[in-house]
């Protein structure tokens, strides 16, 4: 048998789903359809890719000799970049700039885009060059 603040909480709950799919998103009710509602066709991501062509999150790269200043502006590259990823991964290549001599891996950054059919099947792959680096990798 449940006890008596289980049956509370579970009215309460219900009774807060039917409140918030009567009224919709308005504050402070919400059913939480943020991403149910819109189908994208199209995603982003900032990698590092070698030289073989195989790609890799940048933070797995350390000490870093580029060919440019660090800048992830979206007007280099507009296809759709998430903002605060794209600042934090400034912030750390940035923090991981050395004046050394470059040595380790050739890579280049890039924002690689999938393009999106309506049903979702990818339709093309798409690399946006931003830097061209050496870097070491983090062992």
């Amino acid at each position: 048998m449940l006890r008596t603040t289980t049956w509370v909480s579970l009215v309460v709950l219900l009774g807060y789903l039917v409140l918030a799919h009567t009224v919709g998103n308005l504050y402070p009710f919400s059913t939480f359809d943020m991403y149910a509602t819109s189908q994208l066709s199209v995603g982003s991501r900032i990698i590092a890719v070698d030289s073989t062509g195989h790609a890799h999150e940048v933070r797995r790269f350390t000490n870093f000799a580029c060919d440019g200043p660090v800048v992830l502006d979206p007007e280099t590259c507009p296809n759709r970049h998430i903002p605060y990823l794209a600042d934090a991964l400034q912030a750390y290549l940035t923090a991981n700039l050395t004046n050394q001599s470059p040595g380790g891996v050739a890579l280049q950054i890039v924002q690689r885009v999938w393009w999106f059919a309506g049903d979702g099947e990818l339709i093309s792959v798409e690399d946006c060059p931003v830097l061209t680096c050496r870097a070491d990798a983090v062992p």
